[in-house]
Protein backbone atom coordinates (compact mmCIF):
# COMPACT_ATOMS: atom_id res chain seq x y z
CA UNK A 1 0.00 0.00 0.00
CA UNK A 2 2.86 2.06 0.55
CA UNK A 3 4.80 1.22 -2.59
CA UNK A 4 1.77 2.12 -4.17
CA UNK A 5 1.08 5.83 -2.86
CA UNK A 6 4.75 6.59 -3.61
CA UNK A 7 4.37 5.38 -7.30
CA UNK A 8 0.82 7.55 -7.62
CA UNK A 9 2.93 10.77 -6.09
CA UNK A 10 5.66 10.05 -8.70
CA UNK A 11 3.97 9.82 -11.40
CA UNK A 12 2.07 13.10 -10.73
CA UNK A 13 5.31 14.82 -10.13
CA UNK A 14 6.19 13.49 -13.88
CA UNK A 15 2.86 15.06 -15.45
CA UNK A 16 3.38 17.87 -13.41
CA UNK A 17 7.05 18.82 -14.78
CA UNK A 18 5.86 17.99 -17.70
CA UNK A 19 3.25 20.54 -17.84
CA UNK A 20 5.28 23.15 -16.52
CA UNK A 21 7.88 22.14 -19.31
CA UNK A 22 5.19 22.74 -22.27
CA UNK A 23 3.50 25.68 -20.81
CA UNK A 24 7.60 27.10 -20.72
CA UNK A 25 7.86 25.90 -24.46
CA UNK A 26 4.71 27.69 -25.32
CA UNK A 27 5.74 31.05 -23.31
CA UNK A 28 9.04 30.66 -25.15
CA UNK A 29 7.52 30.31 -28.31
CA UNK A 30 5.08 33.15 -28.33
CA UNK A 31 7.61 35.50 -26.94
CA UNK A 32 10.08 34.58 -30.12
CA UNK A 33 6.94 35.68 -32.56
CA UNK A 34 6.24 38.92 -34.16
CA UNK A 35 3.05 39.73 -36.22
CA UNK A 36 3.13 42.81 -38.72
CA UNK A 37 -0.61 43.35 -39.31
CA UNK A 38 -1.32 45.23 -42.67
CA UNK A 39 -4.51 46.30 -43.94
CA UNK A 40 -5.03 45.34 -48.13
CA UNK A 41 -7.25 47.84 -50.25
CA UNK A 42 -10.54 46.74 -51.13
CA UNK A 43 -12.34 46.49 -55.04
CA UNK A 44 -15.36 47.53 -54.90
CA UNK A 45 -18.42 47.67 -57.44
CA UNK A 46 -21.27 49.81 -57.91
CA UNK A 47 -24.42 48.71 -60.00
CA UNK A 48 -27.56 50.71 -60.18
CA UNK A 49 -29.59 48.34 -62.51
CA UNK A 50 -29.95 45.45 -60.43
CA UNK A 51 -30.45 44.76 -56.99
CA UNK A 52 -30.76 42.27 -54.47
CA UNK A 53 -33.07 39.93 -53.76
CA UNK A 54 -34.73 41.46 -51.12
CA UNK A 55 -38.22 39.12 -50.87
CA UNK A 56 -36.28 36.24 -48.69
CA UNK A 57 -34.51 38.22 -46.20
CA UNK A 58 -35.65 39.78 -42.97
CA UNK A 59 -34.08 43.55 -41.46
CA UNK A 60 -32.07 42.80 -38.26
CA UNK A 61 -29.91 45.44 -35.64
CA UNK A 62 -27.12 42.61 -36.12
CA UNK A 63 -24.52 41.25 -35.82
CA UNK A 64 -24.21 44.70 -34.19
CA UNK A 65 -20.13 44.42 -34.57
CA UNK A 66 -20.52 44.86 -38.17
CA UNK A 67 -22.74 47.36 -38.51
CA UNK A 68 -20.99 49.48 -35.90
CA UNK A 69 -17.71 49.27 -37.85
CA UNK A 70 -19.58 50.02 -41.16
CA UNK A 71 -21.15 52.93 -39.51
CA UNK A 72 -17.83 54.40 -38.53
CA UNK A 73 -16.29 54.32 -42.13
CA UNK A 74 -18.94 56.13 -43.53
CA UNK A 75 -19.01 58.72 -41.01
CA UNK A 76 -15.06 58.72 -41.38
CA UNK A 77 -15.62 58.93 -45.09
CA UNK A 78 -17.76 61.96 -45.11
CA UNK A 79 -18.90 63.68 -41.39
CA UNK A 80 -22.05 65.15 -42.72
CA UNK A 81 -24.11 61.63 -42.76
CA UNK A 82 -26.04 61.31 -39.51
CA UNK A 83 -25.98 57.81 -38.69
CA UNK A 84 -29.55 57.55 -36.82
CA UNK A 85 -30.34 54.69 -34.15
CA UNK A 86 -30.82 51.05 -35.74
CA UNK A 87 -33.18 49.84 -32.72
CA UNK A 88 -35.39 53.16 -33.07
CA UNK A 89 -35.37 52.85 -36.96
CA UNK A 90 -36.34 48.98 -36.84
CA UNK A 91 -39.19 49.66 -34.03
CA UNK A 92 -40.47 52.04 -36.40
CA UNK A 93 -40.84 50.48 -39.75
CA UNK A 94 -41.89 47.10 -38.49
CA UNK A 95 -44.23 48.22 -35.66
CA UNK A 96 -45.68 44.33 -35.97
CA UNK A 97 -42.72 43.07 -35.17
CA UNK A 98 -42.83 41.29 -38.80
CA UNK A 99 -38.94 42.57 -39.55
CA UNK A 100 -39.36 40.74 -42.85
CA UNK A 101 -38.16 43.44 -46.17
CA UNK A 102 -41.43 43.06 -47.89
CA UNK A 103 -43.32 44.83 -44.95
CA UNK A 104 -41.06 47.54 -45.57
CA UNK A 105 -41.75 47.85 -49.44
CA UNK A 106 -45.68 47.82 -48.87
CA UNK A 107 -47.14 51.09 -50.07
CA UNK A 108 -46.38 54.27 -48.38
CA UNK A 109 -44.59 52.64 -45.44
CA UNK A 110 -40.64 54.15 -46.77
CA UNK A 111 -42.09 57.16 -46.76
CA UNK A 112 -44.14 57.11 -43.36
CA UNK A 113 -40.36 56.27 -41.68
CA UNK A 114 -38.68 58.75 -42.89
CA UNK A 115 -41.49 61.49 -42.09
CA UNK A 116 -41.24 60.41 -38.74
CA UNK A 117 -37.03 59.90 -38.00
CA UNK A 118 -35.97 62.20 -40.92
CA UNK A 119 -34.35 59.59 -42.24
CA UNK A 120 -33.69 59.11 -46.12
CA UNK A 121 -31.44 56.60 -46.97
CA UNK A 122 -31.52 52.63 -45.77
CA UNK A 123 -28.39 50.87 -46.01
CA UNK A 124 -28.86 47.44 -45.65
CA UNK A 125 -25.82 45.13 -45.22
CA UNK A 126 -25.31 41.84 -45.98
CA UNK A 127 -23.26 38.21 -44.73
CA UNK A 128 -19.73 38.83 -44.07
CA UNK A 129 -18.02 35.89 -46.69
CA UNK A 130 -14.47 35.05 -46.11
CA UNK A 131 -12.96 32.58 -49.03
CA UNK A 132 -10.05 30.80 -48.65
CA UNK A 133 -7.14 30.14 -51.26
CA UNK A 134 -4.16 28.40 -52.11
CA UNK A 135 -2.21 27.30 -49.00
CA UNK A 136 2.02 26.48 -49.43
CA UNK A 137 3.77 25.20 -46.85
CA UNK A 138 3.77 25.45 -43.07
CA UNK A 139 4.87 26.07 -39.37
CA UNK A 140 5.65 24.05 -36.77
CA UNK A 141 6.49 25.29 -33.00
CA UNK A 142 8.40 23.74 -31.09
CA UNK A 143 10.36 25.95 -28.33
CA UNK A 144 10.15 28.40 -31.45
CA UNK A 145 8.63 28.49 -34.85
CA UNK A 146 10.69 26.35 -37.61
CA UNK A 147 9.36 26.54 -41.43
CA UNK A 148 7.55 28.86 -44.00
CA UNK A 149 4.46 29.07 -46.07
CA UNK A 150 1.45 31.43 -46.93
CA UNK A 151 -1.97 31.17 -47.57
CA UNK A 152 -4.18 33.48 -49.23
CA UNK A 153 -7.74 34.42 -48.23
CA UNK A 154 -10.47 36.86 -49.49
CA UNK A 155 -13.51 38.55 -47.47
CA UNK A 156 -16.60 40.09 -49.56
CA UNK A 157 -19.58 41.92 -48.41
CA UNK A 158 -22.20 43.83 -49.82
CA UNK A 159 -24.96 46.15 -49.45
CA UNK A 160 -28.21 47.91 -50.42
CA UNK A 161 -29.27 51.32 -50.18
CA UNK A 162 -32.85 52.11 -50.19
CA UNK A 163 -34.00 55.45 -50.91
CA UNK A 164 -36.76 56.04 -48.39
CA UNK A 165 -38.35 59.46 -49.53
CA UNK A 166 -38.78 58.08 -53.27
CA UNK A 167 -39.57 54.36 -52.36
CA UNK A 168 -37.71 53.57 -55.07
CA UNK A 169 -33.66 50.92 -54.95
CA UNK A 170 -30.84 53.27 -55.46
CA UNK A 171 -28.07 50.94 -56.25
CA UNK A 172 -25.81 48.07 -54.66
CA UNK A 173 -21.78 48.34 -53.61
CA UNK A 174 -19.54 44.73 -53.60
CA UNK A 175 -16.87 45.09 -52.11
CA UNK A 176 -14.07 42.70 -51.74
CA UNK A 177 -10.80 42.47 -50.04
CA UNK A 178 -7.76 39.95 -50.58
CA UNK A 179 -4.55 39.49 -48.89
CA UNK A 180 -1.93 36.64 -48.11
CA UNK A 181 -0.89 35.47 -44.58
CA UNK A 182 3.12 34.58 -44.84
CA UNK A 183 5.30 33.47 -42.35
CA UNK A 184 8.68 32.21 -42.02
CA UNK A 185 10.39 30.33 -38.88
CA UNK A 186 13.90 29.94 -37.41
CA UNK A 187 13.20 29.60 -33.59
CA UNK A 188 12.27 33.30 -34.16
CA UNK A 189 9.00 33.74 -36.27
CA UNK A 190 7.69 36.48 -38.60
CA UNK A 191 3.77 36.54 -39.71
CA UNK A 192 3.08 38.80 -42.06
CA UNK A 193 -0.99 38.94 -41.53
CA UNK A 194 -3.91 40.35 -43.80
CA UNK A 195 -6.73 42.53 -42.30
CA UNK A 196 -9.09 41.49 -45.24
CA UNK A 197 -12.24 41.78 -43.41
CA UNK A 198 -11.07 45.66 -42.14
CA UNK A 199 -10.17 46.30 -45.66
CA UNK A 200 -13.51 45.40 -47.20
CA UNK A 201 -15.57 47.11 -44.41
CA UNK A 202 -13.62 50.13 -45.26
CA UNK A 203 -14.32 49.63 -48.80
CA UNK A 204 -17.84 49.41 -48.59
CA UNK A 205 -18.41 52.66 -46.26
CA UNK A 206 -16.12 54.87 -48.18
CA UNK A 207 -18.08 54.06 -51.29
CA UNK A 208 -21.66 54.26 -49.55
CA UNK A 209 -20.86 58.08 -48.33
CA UNK A 210 -19.29 58.80 -51.68
CA UNK A 211 -22.15 57.49 -53.14
CA UNK A 212 -25.17 58.85 -51.30
CA UNK A 213 -23.59 62.47 -51.45
CA UNK A 214 -23.90 62.22 -55.04
CA UNK A 215 -27.30 61.14 -55.08
CA UNK A 216 -28.48 63.79 -52.55
CA UNK A 217 -28.45 68.05 -53.47
CA UNK A 218 -28.37 68.45 -49.57
CA UNK A 219 -25.59 69.20 -46.85
CA UNK A 220 -26.44 67.15 -44.57
CA UNK A 221 -28.07 63.60 -44.42
CA UNK A 222 -29.46 61.14 -42.26
CA UNK A 223 -29.46 57.77 -42.94
CA UNK A 224 -29.97 54.16 -40.81
CA UNK A 225 -27.64 51.32 -41.44
CA UNK A 226 -29.30 47.60 -40.37
CA UNK A 227 -28.33 44.53 -41.78
CA UNK A 228 -30.21 41.27 -43.73
CA UNK A 229 -30.53 38.32 -42.61
CA UNK A 230 -31.91 34.82 -44.96
CA UNK A 231 -35.03 33.94 -43.20
CA UNK A 232 -35.70 29.89 -42.74
CA UNK A 233 -36.79 28.18 -46.19
CA UNK A 234 -40.57 26.83 -44.25
CA UNK A 235 -40.77 30.61 -43.41
CA UNK A 236 -39.49 32.90 -46.36
CA UNK A 237 -41.10 34.59 -48.79
CA UNK A 238 -41.39 33.69 -52.32
CA UNK A 239 -41.04 37.05 -53.46
CA UNK A 240 -38.61 37.10 -57.04
CA UNK A 241 -36.49 40.31 -57.92
CA UNK A 242 -39.13 41.24 -60.16
CA UNK A 243 -41.94 41.44 -57.78
CA UNK A 244 -39.65 42.93 -55.39
CA UNK A 245 -39.24 45.76 -57.74
CA UNK A 246 -42.93 46.08 -58.42
CA UNK A 247 -43.28 46.95 -55.62
CA UNK A 248 -40.90 50.27 -55.15
CA UNK A 249 -42.28 51.42 -58.30
CA UNK A 250 -45.85 51.00 -57.42
CA UNK A 251 -44.88 52.96 -54.44
CA UNK A 252 -43.21 55.68 -55.98
CA UNK A 253 -45.59 56.07 -59.14
CA UNK A 254 -48.91 56.11 -56.35
CA UNK A 255 -49.04 59.55 -56.01
CA UNK A 256 -48.99 60.57 -59.87
CA UNK A 257 -52.07 61.82 -61.60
Amino acid sequence: MIWDLGLLKYKLRVRLIKSLVSFLFIIVGMSACVMVPYEPSADVSLSENEHMPLGDLMVTVGPRELLEKVSEEIEKADARIEITDPIAFRDTAFPSGDWRIARLLEKGNCRRVSRELGVEYLVLVGEVKEIQGDEVGGIGIWVGFYGAGYSEEEVRLSATVIDLINERHLFDIDSSAQGTFSGVGLFYGLFIVPMTESGAIEGLGREIAKTIQDSSAKENIKIAVLALEHLDDENGLDVSKEQTQEVLEESTSRDEP
